[in-house]
């Protein structure tokens, strides 16, 4: 995967992304986010068309990264970490 496509991609929605992969749920991510969640799953759904990838594996009980999610989280951690550090100061 070329780590350079993401140049591309709102900021916000990778923000979103990492947000449910760790809640491994859209309504608690939604909670977290301050948003509704009808939002935040048609900003995943935006997503994953942008990149062409099933980012996530939707279940009864929330959702589970998938082999590409997994990927595209470890590529954007290092921003979203960054952007953190950022904002703290």
């Amino acid at each position: 995967m070329n780590e350079n496509i993401f140049a591309t991609y709102n900021f916000d929605a990778l923000m979103a992304f990492a947000v449910v992969a760790r809640e491994r749920n859209i309504r608690k991510a939604a909670q977290v986010l301050n948003i509704s969640q009808p939002p935040l799953s048609r900003k995943i759904q935006r997503l994953e068309a942008q990149l062409g990838l099933t980012l996530f594996e939707r279940n009864s009980t929330g959702v589970e990264l998938t082999d590409d999610g997994e990927k595209v989280l470890t590529i954007i951690k290092p921003l979203l970490e960054l952007a953190n550090e950022s904002s703290e100061n």
